[in-house]
């Protein structure tokens, strides 16, 4: 497990979850802690009855995934029972009980063993049987070789027994929507966020099952797994539909699942019919959720199947303006294309794919397949005349440089950045790719470029390494960009102008940007040696904005930027000030028992 710190787990919480997280760990709140291998466990005592539960998980970059059974666990910034956690690991190592891998446990136990152990947790914990039959449709999918487009009506085939039983498809449906239904957060928000999570958790082993039934070629186990799924769904929409809307995402993936499927499968023309009338029933009784708009990409692919006139045409590369419709295509049009080129990919038709790609206008996955073809120059060129956004431009250029074609790379790099809306990934990865290639005055070109879109400290050294004797006139110039660029992520800004010594320009932006505490602890320590009286104003600013609220648990945050105050004082000199100031918020906040201790301390 590879260790962190506690600047890594401040930089992943926002001021007030490190600050309260850092409280909790002080006070001891975090109890039974944990470790098993990569897996960190603790129970952190909080304001329910229950200790919260936090998991970590850690690979060789550091923390993984970070959850919390609290209302206000997320992906992003974590929540203060996970500092807590977190700070327990760093700061009190001794306290973490080390337990034995599991593969350690299991690995002496022979099949019956294995075997037994099982059916004894089972028939302990009963609801671990459907999860073992999902967990074996997952692992164990049925196989065939790949399925290929049909041409004329063949006689059906008998559908496989599908590995997972649509009991248990049905239950594991009703479970997730149930445990959907049950998640709650403080706010809206929160709620919406808590039963859309949860439901999608509950479904996530069924999305694997059917996709793994797809990917080896035997839609025809995917189908009624599919159908029991939508019908599970749409039957218990009413009791949380009403939390997160209508599923737009949710069934937009269902319906394309529903395609692949389709399309996976060699059904006769009567099957397909068949598949269209139970998918029109679905919609209808869908009504007032998402699956009736997003399940007509499956029905398009259940009426069209592959042998379109056109269709047929396309794919032995006589391409019209129609693409792969005859009149005005469907709305779903550019949905089934995708699921067609995936199945068409996954069959090694990379000809057809190509013709179809290019007759749908899927310029990304063309040159994507011009390449893997060995086109690449071909690709370029189409890339350069058909792609309008630098995203794609960057996606291309990757593949060519991948495939060993760094010049028609970088040429595709230098298009990207004449497109609207330029990107700051595009810019440092032509910037690295350009020096590479020997291509200096390219990379500083793109350097300019991501510095301009979003100016980061190790850009700007990275451009003033390169840049050689150029460099006196690029710093004016990169410095006037910095002042007139618009960026929301001013940090960047401020680790500039202090690198640079222009500590006034520092200030200037965290004194226009008061919201961001982090930034101006990171600016004021850095211009108080020089600026100590322009850095006073703005901790005083800080400090008093909690104590006037009222912000009991952040006092200490408070106290931490008068102590940066005083520190300014002290610089100037004026120790008459400093103590004339305390003096004053003492006196001011005297019935605030929590903070006191803290003034008087400094």
């Amino acid at each position: 497990m590879n260790e962190i710190s506690e600047s890594t787990i401040r930089k992943k919480a926002d001021s007030d979850s490190y600050s309260r997280g850092a409280e909790y760990y002080r006070n001891g709140a975090v109890g039974a802690i944990f470790r098993r291998g990569n897996l960190l466990q603790a129970e952190v005592e909080g304001s329910e009855v229950r200790p919260y539960k936090v998991t970590v998980s850690f690979d060789a970059q550091g923390v993984a995934n970070a959850d919390c059974s609290c209302p206000y666990a997320q992906a992003t910034n974590w929540c203060k029972h996970v500092v807590a956690t977190l700070l327990t690991l760093v700061n009190k190592p001794e306290s973490v009980q080390e337990l034995p891998q599991l593969e350690t446990l299991l690995a002496p136990l022979d099949r019956n063993e294995l075997q037994n152990l099982v059916l004894n947790l089972v028939s302990r914990k009963p609801e671990l049987a459907m999860q073992i039959e999902l967990e074996i449709g997952r692992l164990r999918p049925a196989t065939s070789s790949n399925s290929m487009p049909q041409s004329a009506v063949k006689p059906a085939e008998a559908p496989k027994r599908p590995v997972v039983s649509e009991a248990t498809v049905r239950r594991q449906v009703s479970k997730a929507l149930n445990d959907a239904n049950n998640s709650e957060g403080d706010r809206w928000d929160d709620n919406y966020s808590a039963k859309s999570d949860a439901l999608s958790e509950g479904l996530e082993t069924l999305f694997e099952i059917v996709q793994s039934f797809i990917d080896s070629g035997d839609g025809r186990a995917a189908l009624p797994i599919l159908e029991a799924m939508t019908e599970e769904l749409i039957d218990g929409w009413d009791e949380i539909g009403d939390f997160i809307g209508e599923g737009d995402e949710l069934f937009e993936d269902i319906g394309e699942l529903w395609a692949e499927a389709i399309l996976s499968a060699d059904l006769s023309v009567q099957e397909r019919d068949d598949w269209v009338e139970t998918l029109e029933e679905l919609q209808e009784a869908g009504a007032g959720t998402a699956a009736s708009s997003e399940l007509e990409v499956a029905i398009n692919a259940a009426s069209f199947g592959w042998d379109s006139p056109p269709l047929i045409r396309v794919l032995k590369g006589e391409i019209t303006e129609n693409g792969a419709w005859e009149g005005d295509p469907p709305e779903c049009a550019a949905q089934l294309a995708i699921v067609r080129l995936n199945i068409l990919e996954r069959q090694g038709r990379l000809q057809e794919a190509v013709y179809l790609s290019k007759a749908e206008g899927e310029h990304d996955r063309h040159t994507a397949l011009l390449v893997r073809m060995g086109k690449t120059k071909e690709a370029a060129e189409y890339g350069m005349e058909a792609l309008s956004s630098s995203d794609s431009a960057l996606r291309l250029a990757k593949i060519l440089d991948q495939s060993g074609e760094k010049a028609l790379a970088v040429l595709v790099g230098v298009h990207g950045l004449t497109l609207s809306n330029p990107s700051h990934a595009l810019a440092t990865w032509l910037r690295d790719t350009a020096l590479e290639a020997g291509e200096t005055e390219i990379a500083i070109l793109a350097s300019k470029t991501a510095l301009k879109l979003s100016p980061q400290l190790n850009d700007y050294t990275l451009l003033k390494q390169i840049s050689g004797d150029q460099w006196p006139a690029l710093r004016t110039e990169t410095l006037q960009i910095l002042r007139t660029s618009e960026t929301y992520d001013l940090s960047g800004k401020v680790d500039i102008y202090i690198s640079e010594g222009l500590m006034s320009e520092a200030l200037d932006i965290v004194r226009k940007n008061d919201r961001s505490r982090s930034l101006a602890a990171i600016a004021v320590e850095a211009a108080t040696p020089t600026l100590p009286l322009e850095v006073i104003p703005i901790c005083a600013k800080h400090a008093e904005s909690i104590m006037d609220a009222g912000q009991a648990g952040q006092y200490e945050e408070a106290a931490r930027w008068v102590e940066r105050a005083r520190d300014a004082y002290r610089v100037a000199k004026q120790e008459e000030r400093w103590q004339a100031y305390k003096a004053g918020l003492l006196a001011k906040h005297q019935r605030k028992y929590k903070l006191v201790p803290l003034l008087r301390a400094l």
